[in-house]
This record gives structure tokens, sequence and C-alpha cells, in this order.
């Protein structure tokens, strides 16, 4: 594993706008855990209010249409996913809407959405009730006048929270944010989109729509034990998915890729090569300011997808080294 040596951090928060990437869909009506539960690889209809759970939405053959994220308000489900997938997630949704009572509300344009990195982060907002504390858990919160949602989630594979507001209120969320942080001793600074990308990569966060496709079966992901209930019952395309898990294995599983010699990413779609032959297929590359590399997620063949396996690519006509790792790559304490 690689480790890397990082300065202390405990005092700053990163903010990203992440409002344009990320798609947010809000289910309401009585039927609206009933609805997502028959949809998504993971349980539903359990989930109490303040509670969250990642997930797959699967075609009726059980491949991926979307990599999802659900959060539990009192009233509604907030479903949240990367951009890339949501021209197939919501007709997906309409099409089987008609059998339930529920409405599908588009946030896209209506909220933004900012990604706040730090171990203090939740502390510039107050909520009535007690702050998000599990992976994906939701509350109400408020920072000065401003009303918002907070969600606990670790997409670069650090604590991080989640702010959801509505766009008319994003100058002054902003500004809120500048003066929650100046009266607590933070320092809040912006955070690169591309070293959040490769901080992602780095966790093994896969981006629906890039990482995730419906060429994708779930287990091909390997987020098994987060994103899919293999005990829930009934769902769209979990014969597939039951079937893979008891008699067989994926032929596939999404893997991070590092490379030593050079300082530009490589291309989507470059192919993976070992022993001569095709390993796999790189979905998304960034060069990694903290592990001093050029990192990549991709698909790898099981045969090639272990710990420490050598792979090699072509970049500009000559051949590279790359080893493949399971993720999360290690990193310092902080």
């Amino acid at each position: 594993m690689i480790g890397i040596a990082t300065m202390n951090t405990d005092s700053l928060i990163r903010r990203l706008d992440r409002s344009a990437d990320r798609a947010r869909l809000e289910i309401a009506g009585k039927d609206r855990a009933a609805f997502l539960h028959n949809l998504a690889t993971n349980e539903v209809k359990k989930l109490a209010p303040g509670t969250g759970r990642e997930a797959f939405v699967t075609t009726i053959q059980g491949k991926t249409l979307a990599y999802i994220q659900l959060h539990v308000a009192p009233d509604s489900i907030l479903v949240r996913t990367d951009r890339g997938s949501l021209e197939l997630l919501l007709p997906h949704f309409q099409k089987y809407a008609i059998f339930s009572d529920i409405t599908i509300n588009d946030l896209q344009e209506s909220f933004f959405e900012y990604h706040l990195l730090g171990e203090r982060a939740f502390e510039v907002f107050s909520f009535e009730a007690p702050a998000p504390a599990e992976p994906y858990s939701i509350a109400a919160g408020r920072i000065d006048e401003i009303s918002v949602r907070v969600i606990r989630e670790s997409p670069t594979g650090r604590l991080g929270a989640t702010v959801i507001g509505r766009a008319d209120d994003r100058s002054a969320f902003l500004k809120a944010l500048e003066q929650a942080c100046s009266t607590r001793g933070i320092e809040p600074t912006p955070l690169d989109a591309a070293e959040f990308n490769a901080m992602r990569i780095a966790a093994g966060t896969p981006v629906s729509g890039v990482d995730v496709n419906p060429d994708n079966l779930p287990q091909e992901l390997g987020r098994d034990q987060t994103a899919i209930s293999f005990t829930k019952g009934c769902y769209l395309g979990q014969e597939t998915v039951a079937r893979l898990d008891s008699m067989g294995h994926v032929n596939k599983i999404l893997r991070v890729v590092v490379f030593d010699v050079i300082d530009r990413p490589l291309p989507v779609g470059t192919v993976l090569l070992a022993e001569g032959k095709t390993a796999g297929t790189i979905t998304s590359a960034e060069f990694s300011k903290e592990h001093n590399r050029v990192i990549a997620l991709g698909y790898l063949k099981m045969n090639y997808a272990l710990d420490g396996t050598i792979v090699t690519a072509t970049l500009d006509g000559a051949t590279i080294t790359a080893s493949v790792r399971i993720p999360p790559l290690q990193t310092a304490a902080r």
C-alpha cells in the first residue's frame, strides 16, 4: 500500500461545489419506501427517518442503471446520484411510478450541493435533532438563518458533510459558512475538482455514468457489503444478483491502478495488459498530489485483480508499468 505524509488539517474545511455534477431526486408519497425498495439493491423499507444507504438501481436483467445514495427524511426520500446517470435513472423511475402513489421532484436546478471536507465540518451547523452520525444519515440543519440538509458521507475516504440547500440561498450560505468558520478558528478553503477526483479514485468511489454503466453487474463494483442486501427479498433484477452471489462470481471487478512514471492521466478506455493478455480497462484517472502518482479506476479481470498485480499500458507509444490495488489506498493518519 502507498503511504503519504500530510499536514495537520484539523482546523481546515475544504469546500467543493457539486451542484452541477450531482443529481437530486426527492421521492414523496405514501408508497415512496416500497417504490424504491422494489427498484434498488439495498434495504429501503426498514430505514428510519434520518438514516441512509448506498445502493444500485438495476434493470430487470440485473444490469446497473445507476449507483445511488438514499437519505430518508420524515416525509420523503432523497435520492442522489451523479449527473451522468440521470438520463437513465429518471425515465426508469417515471416508468414504474405509475404503479405507485408517489411524486418525483427533480431538485437539480432548484437546490445547490456542496461537499465540505474536514473533521470539523459539522461544527458550523446547528441541529434540532442529533447531527448525522452514521454513513449517509441526514438531518435538517441551519447555518446563520439558512436552512439546509446535511448528510454524513465520505466519497474521498475522509469524513465529509454534504450540504444541500435552496439555490436562491447559495450566496448567503457561503457568507454564513465563512463567518461560522471564522468564529470557530476554522480556515475555509476551496477544494479543487481535480484533487477531489483524485481522492475519490484513491478511495475507490465510483462515479455513476463514468465508472458505472448498464454494462456492469452490481457485484463488479466491489461494494457488496455496503450497497447490496442479499436478504431483503424481491426487487427488479434481484434474480440475477442473487444467482451470481450463490452460484458464481463476476468476471471483472473495479480496482485502483497506480502508475509510477507518468505525470498526466491516461485516457478513459486505455487497455491494461498482463502477461501479454488484456487484463482490464481504465474508466477514470487523475494525477494525485497526495500520492505523487497518476492513479486510476478500472475494471480488472478477476485473475489480474489481486492486490499488487503488475499491469502495463501504452501512452504516447511508450509502455508504462502500474500496479493493481484493492481500494482504498492507504494514507497517513490524519
